[in-house]
Formats: structure tokens, C-alpha cells, sequence
């Protein structure tokens, strides 16, 4: 009498025994109210998480590696710039130099 429906109860009892078999019948729970689904629930939802921020993790170790490579060709290129601006100095006064002493030559043979 476990798997009784609720009118067959109704039915077969008396008025009074009625109310006192309905409260003994168990009621199901729907599916999705079930304790063991939240928890296969919980679990995806955790590996998923897990996945994801382990891949974002590898990406952004990735994108460092990356960072630090273009740091470095910058720093590079950052020396090749100063010895061309010294080396434009050294130019400049060469000529300047040049120029003096061809000034003062003019001015000698004149």
C-alpha cells in the first residue's frame, strides 16, 4: 500500500483515517530536487572552473613570455639608438671641427 495514489486513499478509508494515511504516504520529490543531481551539478560546474582558469592561467604565462621578449628586443633596439645619437654627436662635432679649420684656412690665406 506504499505506491498508493493519493484518491485511492481518499476511497478506501473512512473520513476520519483518512488524513492519517494521506501524512504516511510519501511524497517524491521532483527530479531536479534531489540532493545527488546538485551534486553532479556542483562537480561540472567546479571541473569547468577548474579548466578555465587553468587555461587563462596558461595563457596569460603565455602572454608574459611574450612580454618579456619584446621588453628585451625594445631595450635592444633602445642601445642601437644611443650609440647612433653618440655616434651623431661625434659626427656633428667632426664637422663642425671641419668647418673651423677650413674657416680658419680661408682666413690665413687671406
Amino acid at each position: 500500500m506504499g505506491n498508493d495514489s493519493y484518491d485511492q486513499i481518499r476511497s478506501n478509508l473512512p473520513p476520519n483515517k483518512q488524513d492519517e494515511r494521506i501524512k504516511k504516504c510519501r511524497v517524491r520529490k521532483p527530479w531536479y530536487n534531489k540532493g545527488w543531481i546538485w551534486l553532479i551539478v556542483a562537480i561540472i560546474g567546479i571541473a569547468v572552473l577548474f579548466f578555465g582558469l587553468s587555461g587563462i592561467t596558461e595563457e596569460i604565462a603565455n602572454m608574459n613570455e611574450s612580454i618579456q621578449a619584446q621588453t628585451a628586443s625594445i631595450d635592444e633596439q633602445n642601445q642601437v639608438l644611443q650609440f647612433l645619437k653618440e655616434g651623431m654627436k661625434d659626427l656633428t662635432v667632426a664637422i663642425q671641427e671641419a668647418i673651423s679649420t677650413f674657416e680658419d684656412s680661408i682666413n690665413d690665406s687671406a
